[in-house]
Protein backbone atom coordinates (compact mmCIF):
# COMPACT_ATOMS: atom_id res chain seq x y z
CA UNK A 1 0.00 0.00 0.00
CA UNK A 2 1.26 3.66 -0.77
CA UNK A 3 -0.23 6.32 0.82
CA UNK A 4 -4.48 5.25 0.22
CA UNK A 5 -3.40 2.69 -2.40
CA UNK A 6 -3.81 -0.62 -2.27
CA UNK A 7 -1.94 -3.16 -4.61
CA UNK A 8 -3.73 -6.35 -6.10
CA UNK A 9 -1.56 -8.67 -7.70
CA UNK A 10 -4.23 -11.75 -9.72
CA UNK A 11 -1.62 -14.29 -11.47
CA UNK A 12 -4.16 -16.08 -14.33
CA UNK A 13 -2.47 -16.54 -17.74
CA UNK A 14 -0.51 -13.29 -17.29
CA UNK A 15 0.11 -11.41 -14.37
CA UNK A 16 -2.48 -8.80 -14.13
CA UNK A 17 -2.35 -5.90 -11.35
CA UNK A 18 -5.07 -3.79 -9.84
CA UNK A 19 -4.36 -0.84 -8.07
CA UNK A 20 -7.34 0.72 -6.00
CA UNK A 21 -8.00 3.99 -4.58
CA UNK A 22 -10.90 4.40 -2.57
CA UNK A 23 -10.90 8.27 -1.46
CA UNK A 24 -13.45 11.17 -1.89
CA UNK A 25 -10.92 13.13 -4.28
CA UNK A 26 -9.83 10.92 -6.65
CA UNK A 27 -6.15 9.90 -7.63
CA UNK A 28 -4.25 10.87 -4.63
CA UNK A 29 -1.70 13.85 -5.94
CA UNK A 30 0.23 14.44 -2.55
CA UNK A 31 1.39 11.70 0.16
CA UNK A 32 2.07 12.15 3.72
CA UNK A 33 6.35 11.64 4.10
CA UNK A 34 6.48 10.16 7.57
CA UNK A 35 10.14 11.34 7.89
CA UNK A 36 9.89 15.35 7.11
CA UNK A 37 5.96 15.32 8.46
CA UNK A 38 4.83 16.89 5.26
CA UNK A 39 3.00 16.32 2.46
CA UNK A 40 4.24 15.97 -0.72
CA UNK A 41 3.42 16.02 -4.71
CA UNK A 42 2.79 12.64 -5.91
CA UNK A 43 1.83 11.44 -9.40
CA UNK A 44 0.52 7.89 -9.82
CA UNK A 45 1.50 8.29 -13.54
CA UNK A 46 5.26 8.86 -12.86
CA UNK A 47 5.32 6.21 -9.51
CA UNK A 48 3.99 3.36 -11.79
CA UNK A 49 5.61 3.83 -15.03
CA UNK A 50 9.01 3.00 -13.03
CA UNK A 51 8.08 -0.65 -12.86
CA UNK A 52 6.17 -1.24 -16.51
CA UNK A 53 8.65 -2.99 -18.92
CA UNK A 54 8.39 -2.57 -22.76
CA UNK A 55 5.36 -3.06 -23.86
CA UNK A 56 3.11 -2.96 -21.20
CA UNK A 57 0.78 -0.26 -20.34
CA UNK A 58 -1.06 0.78 -16.94
CA UNK A 59 -4.74 2.16 -17.51
CA UNK A 60 -6.66 4.16 -14.47
CA UNK A 61 -9.83 4.84 -14.51
CA UNK A 62 -11.44 7.47 -12.20
CA UNK A 63 -15.32 8.04 -11.71
CA UNK A 64 -17.53 10.21 -9.38
CA UNK A 65 -20.69 12.23 -8.85
CA UNK A 66 -20.97 15.82 -9.41
CA UNK A 67 -23.13 16.51 -6.36
CA UNK A 68 -24.99 13.46 -7.01
CA UNK A 69 -26.02 15.67 -10.55
CA UNK A 70 -24.23 13.54 -13.08
CA UNK A 71 -21.61 11.31 -13.62
CA UNK A 72 -17.68 12.57 -14.13
CA UNK A 73 -14.89 9.83 -15.12
CA UNK A 74 -11.63 9.40 -17.58
CA UNK A 75 -9.84 6.87 -18.35
CA UNK A 76 -5.89 7.41 -18.82
CA UNK A 77 -3.58 4.72 -20.33
CA UNK A 78 0.31 5.57 -19.77
CA UNK A 79 3.61 3.09 -20.10
CA UNK A 80 7.04 2.85 -19.46
CA UNK A 81 8.02 5.41 -22.47
CA UNK A 82 6.03 8.89 -21.38
CA UNK A 83 3.36 7.89 -23.79
CA UNK A 84 -0.26 8.34 -22.82
CA UNK A 85 -4.11 8.40 -23.86
CA UNK A 86 -6.11 10.16 -22.06
CA UNK A 87 -10.33 10.17 -22.61
CA UNK A 88 -13.32 11.92 -20.36
CA UNK A 89 -16.41 10.62 -19.98
CA UNK A 90 -18.03 13.82 -21.55
CA UNK A 91 -15.49 13.23 -25.12
CA UNK A 92 -18.64 11.51 -26.92
CA UNK A 93 -20.23 15.34 -27.24
CA UNK A 94 -17.11 16.35 -29.03
CA UNK A 95 -18.38 14.47 -32.30
CA UNK A 96 -21.90 15.61 -31.74
CA UNK A 97 -24.14 18.50 -32.82
CA UNK A 98 -23.92 21.53 -30.33
CA UNK A 99 -27.83 21.19 -29.68
CA UNK A 100 -27.63 17.76 -27.82
CA UNK A 101 -28.25 17.79 -24.62
CA UNK A 102 -26.06 16.51 -22.11
CA UNK A 103 -26.71 13.95 -18.97
CA UNK A 104 -26.54 16.48 -16.56
CA UNK A 105 -30.15 18.06 -14.49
Amino acid sequence: MHGDIEVYIEDLVEKAVCLLCNSDGGWPTSIYNEDTDECEEWDVETYVSEFLVDGEWCVIQEVGAEKLRYLVGWSCAFNNKGESHFVNIDDVYKSLPDNVTQCAY
